[in-house]
């Protein structure tokens, strides 16, 4: 990490911070990272802090594209046109802004098509001189999952050596990523990562549609009972994940309390025409109904997680904190529960089990949970997360 004298610190923390975002895409809803970028920045605009967002290699402008989001402004560069321009573009700009601080939100697959964005820290080092460096670590390298196949192991060892060279280069003053697999793996490269919450895409004070959960089922000849109990599942749906297990504890759940579990797949989810085949013959074998409502607006997003009773997480438990699906359901409140636990992570690099996490395995205990857990109130884990990025910024 920089060491800096205490009287230039000093001066940082008790001046109006100004902090530049670099992150690969700002096209609202199709760049995550993007959008991510956004929402932390607006709330950190709100804290006080002046705020620009450089988005570097933008797939979907065709120009040098200036605006403003969130009432921040953005600077979009077109991925097509050279890397030369774009750098020279990116130093005007922070030549302009004079930030304190520069905040990288790396994705690797995002600056490059491979996933080698070879010479990112030299020429990010050119631009930004003496300001003080931030990286978010969204994702790291392919391959470091225990299971990794020998091809993702190799392209693994070529990614690792990147994330080094860029973290010698850069030599940030604060490193940041969501998982804490992540953060082991980082640490095991001399970089001492700090974990910062991951906030959900789908606000909890997002104002819900009316009606709108109930159009959906009903524009699907299924209805809403006192009986209804749904578990939603929302955005992608990878292949490892498989429903037997889950549908067929919620048939016993329904038939022994007497209630209808509805799972509810909302976004990517079960986009997939064999997916939803194979999904809908498990539920009839189960006893149980499924809904694919495909993508929605947040707002219809937001009625759906208000009337839901559980969330089902599609991801390993050990990657849970890096899932904004399970950032949603822990917005609004859900229990959510955990199919997965393959990996063979460590147990010093698992995650924090939580109070309202449920894990689906064959005994009745599962199903005894499901009676007895409920949902909670709503919070803001944006609040949270922009509330940890200020104190790490000012510790740092």
């Amino acid at each position: 990490p920089v060491i800096m004298p205490k009287d230039i610190r000093g001066e940082i923390n008790r001046a109006r911070i100004q902090i530049c975002f670099i992150c690969p895409g700002l096209e609202p809803g199709k760049d995550a990272v993007g959008d991510y970028t956004v929402e932390i920045a607006r709330r950190l605009l709100a804290m006080g802090w002046s705020v620009c967002i450089v988005a570097l290699t933008d797939r979907y402008v065709d120009e040098r594209t200036e605006g403003e989001r969130a009432g921040c402004q953005t600077l979009r560069l077109p991925e097509k046109s050279s890397s030369v321009l774009r750098w020279q573009q990116l130093a005007d700009c922070v030549q302009e802004t004079k930030p304190n601080w520069v905040s990288i939100q790396w994705v690797s697959y995002g600056f490059h098509p491979k996933g080698l964005p070879f010479g990112f820290g030299s020429a990010l080092k050119r631009v930004t001189g003496s300001c003080l460096i931030h990286i978010m670590f969204h994702e790291i390298w392919v391959g470091a999952h225990p299971q990794a196949s020998v091809k993702e192991r190799a392209l693994g060892m070529v990614q690792r050596r990147l994330h080094r060279k860029l973290l010698k280069q850069l030599k940030p003053s604060l490193v940041h990523t969501h998982a804490a697999p992540y953060r082991l793996c980082l640490s095991e490269l001399g970089a001492p990562a700090k974990i910062l919450p991951l906030a959900s895409n789908i606000s909890g004070d997002t104002a819900p549609a009316d009606s709108a959960f109930v159009d959906l089922l009903n524009a699907h000849g299924l209805e809403d009972t006192a009986e209804t109990k749904v578990f939603i599942i929302l955005g992608n749906v990878p292949p490892e994940w498989t429903a037997d297990a889950l549908f067929k504890q919620l048939g016993l759940y329904g038939v022994s309390k007497n209630l209808a579990p509805l799972v509810f797949f909302c976004g990517k989810g079960g986009s997939l025409e064999s997916r939803r085949e194979e999904f809908s013959q498990i539920a009839t074998a189960t006893g149980i109904r499924c809904l694919f409502a495909g993508f929605q607006s947040e707002a219809v997003i937001a009625a759906c997680f208000q009337r839901a009773d559980f969330g089902v997480a599609t991801v390993p438990f050990a990657l849970w904190e890096k899932s904004s699906a399970v950032a949603a359901m822990r917005t609004f409140g859900l229990p959510v529960i955990f199919t997965r636990f393959d990996g063979a992570w460590p147990q010093a690099c698992l995650p924090a089990w939580l109070p309202e996490f449920l894990r689906c395995d064959a005994t009745s205990e599962f199903v005894d949970a499901l009676d007895v857990q409920r949902k909670t109130a709503k919070r803001d884990l944006w609040e949270e997360t922009a509330a940890q990025f200020r104190k790490d910024c000012r510790l740092a």
